[in-house]
């Protein structure tokens, strides 16, 4: 698998978002490469595009009712509409399949019905469930299982199915192979196919023409593994999150007192500019707590060294 020699690199995404201070490097961290063909960033969940719009009202008999209402794109590769009996199937497979990671949010949902059309699902609470929006997230294809009650042995080669513009068309410890789907009748970007292999150095590879794409964990000197007149290079906030946490049930950091003094001896900038800053290209040091900067992110830490 390597590129064609008119083909050039595509950039590095570095995730960089710093709560309170470096827990070191990670230069042995493994690195997730994209190989050849890569157009396009994927989507892999088997979740299918919805656009939903719910509203939230209440409801006699039950605390809290979502309606979906499900657009004309919302069907799945083979041409059937996602419909009541995905959501069914989501929430049986979730509450059910021994070994589900988390059935939170599930556990609230006392009815799912088709509302005033097929384009219409109606999902109901027993409580007020603040962050219902994730719940439905990813579906699961009714239609593809004989039992959604247990699917732990369902996606042992794969996903079979997709509502997304991409899907698996193979699978394996060694690789994943994305193909467009052609039953997606969303906007349409997909072309070619993408290429995951596992790689311990993605760097090397990169400059090699092995694979087009990394996103590796950020660590000190990355700048310098990635200098070459061919490689793009880019950091920007994401999802992996360095940051020092204090252990408050036992111990000193158990004292309020102690535990604010000791945090205000750290001076997180310094950390910053000495660890990060020279390969961060401007990504600013994060304020606020493990989360993805946002219009939701208080800068709560900021000017907390005394």
């Amino acid at each position: 698998m390597r590129t064609s020699k008119g083909s050039k690199f595509a950039a590095l995404a570095v995730g960089l978002s710093l709560i309170v201070a470096a827990c070191g490097d990670d230069k042995d961290s493994t690195s997730t490469t994209a190989a050849p063909e890569t157009t396009a960033a994927p989507e892999t969940s088997a979740a299918p595009e919805t656009t939903a719009a719910p509203e939230t009202t209440g409801a006699a008999a039950a605390a809290m009712r979502v309606t979906y209402t499900l657009s004309d794109a919302a069907v799945w590769d083979d041409g059937s509409a996602i419909s009541a009996a995905d959501f069914e199937c989501t929430r049986a497979a979730i509450m059910g399949t021994p070994g589900s990671l988390s059935t939170t949010g599930y556990d609230q949902v006392v009815a799912i019905a088709e509302g005033a059309s097929a384009k219409e699902v109606v999902v109901e609470y027993s409580s007020k469930y603040a962050p219902w929006k994730l719940v439905f997230g990813s579906l699961m294809k009714a239609s593809a299982f004989e039992d959604c009650n247990d699917l732990s042995a369902a996606f042992d080669g794969g996903i079979p199915f997709s509502g997304r513009e991409w899907k698996i068309d193979s699978w394996s410890p060694e690789q994943l192979v994305l193909t467009p789907n052609e039953g997606y009748v969303g906007p349409r970007k997909a072309s070619g196919k993408i290429v995951f292999v596992p790689a311990e150095d993605g760097p090397t590879l990169l400059k090699a023409g092995t694979v087009d794409f990394i996103w590796p964990q950020a660590y000190t000197g990355i700048d310098q593994e990635l200098a070459d007149p061919n490689v793009d290079f880019t950091s920007a906030g994401g999802t992996s999150f360095e940051a020092l946490y204090f252990q408050m049930k036992e111990g000193p950091f158990a004292d309020p007192v102690y535990r604010e003094a000791f945090s205000k001896s750290i001076d997180r900038d310094a950390l910053y500019q000495q660890i990060y800053a020279p390969f961060a290209q401007g990504t600013p040091l994060l304020n606020c707590g493990p989360i993805t900067p946002g219009p939701y992110c208080d800068d709560v830490f900021t000017n907390t060294y005394d």
